[in-house]
């Protein structure tokens, strides 16, 4: 996945992120870019860039499947052939059709997924 420059600064990317809310049914935050939501589910460092996933958020009234908590998706994936559950396991496809909350709004989060970096300052070595 090619990562995308994005005009959010690092500092905002980070307090966004919702890898660990997203148990909760619920968002830190909900960024826009190019006429689409997302929410941020994951971090890291490459070289001097954080880098970040961003999945795809869409309005619960817009959301064409079946909406389901994180419990739920859990539960779901491990009754599945392991060969199945497997392939849908992987890192882009997990967070398909999970609930969560941001403020007074509810989205689903959708199959497809980002790699962004921030077009901030790099991190500073230690």
């Amino acid at each position: 996945m090619k990562p995308i420059h994005v005009a959010y600064s690092a500092a905002e990317l980070k307090a966004g992120v919702s890898v660990q809310t997203i148990i909760e049914g619920k968002a830190r935050a909900i960024f826009a870019r190019a006429g689409r939501l997302y929410v941020l589910t994951g971090a890291s460092y490459y070289l001097d860039d954080a880098v970040f996933t961003a999945c795809v958020a869409t309005p619960v009234g817009d959301y064409k499947g079946t909406a389901m908590t994180y419990a739920e998706r859990s539960e779901y994936l491990y009754r599945l052939p392991d060969d199945h559950a497997d392939r849908i396991r992987s890192a882009r496809r997990f967070y398909e059709g999970i609930r969560v909350r941001c403020r007074a709004a509810t989205y689903v989060l959708g199959a497809e997924s980002e790699c962004w970096v921030s077009m901030g300052q790099p991190r500073k070595r230690s």
